[in-house]
C-alpha cells in the first residue's frame, strides 16, 4: 500500500472514533433529558390536579376536602 493510502486510513479510523465518542456523549445527553422531560410532565400533571381541585374549590364555594359526605 502507499503511504497517501495508509494515512487515509488512519485519518478515517481516527474519524470514526472521534464520531463514536460523540454520538455516545449526545446519547448520554438525550437520556439525560428524557429523565428531565418526564419529571417536569409529572409536576406540570400535579399542578394541573391542584389547579382543578382550585377552580372546582371557587366555583362551589369550598373545597372537596372540606365537604363533608351527606351521612354525616
Amino acid at each position: 500500500m502507499s503511504e497517501e493510502l495508509i494515512q487515509q486510513i488512519i485519518e478515517l479510523q481516527a474519524k470514526a472514533v472521534f464520531q463514536e465518542d460523540l454520538l455516545q456523549s449526545l446519547n448520554q445527553i438525550v437520556i439525560e433529558q428524557d429523565k428531565t422531560i418526564r419529571a417536569l410532565t409529572e409536576r406540570v400533571q400535579r399542578w394541573e390536579s391542584k389547579l382543578d381541585d382550585m377552580s372546582y374549590a371557587i366555583e362551589s364555594g369550598g373545597t372537596p376536602q372540606s365537604e363533608v359526605p351527606p351521612h354525616y
